[in-house]
């Protein structure tokens, strides 16, 4: 008896212990003026901390927008989480979101939005 208990408690994994899928993941931050000040200092802090939490087999992408969007940090392995949240450090808020916004609107006319067909 003492023989199958010991077997079945090596089979079975203690959850903090098993092992997770890798993580894709893409953070946007809103850089328009709007986020000056104490807004875009959370939403910086916020990411670290996200990043932070990834493991090396995970991948992080950031993409920042004001009236563009563009990557911060393209799609990566997280294999240096200073150097990333170096990256994100360097954001400053600056210029409007309008025309982004409107080229989001544009882009879903022409049908250009996630999700399936027809949604």
């Amino acid at each position: 008896m003492d023989e199958t208990l010991d077997l079945w408690r090596k089979e079975i994994r203690n959850p903090d212990q098993e092992e997770r899928a890798a993580t894709a993941l893409v953070l946007v931050i809103d850089r328009s003026g709007s986020m000056q000040g104490e807004r875009i200092e959370i939403c910086k802090s916020a990411a670290i901390a996200t990043v932070e939490f990834l493991t090396r087999k995970d991948y992080v992408g950031v993409v920042a927008f004001d009236s563009e969007a563009h990557w911060v940090v393209p799609m990566t392995k997280v294999t240096s989480a200073p150097a990333i949240a170096a990256q994100v450090s360097g954001l400053t808020a600056d210029g409007g979101t309008g025309s982004a916004a409107a080229r989001l609107r544009e882009d879903d006319a022409q049908g250009h939005r996630a999700g399936p067909a027809g949604d």
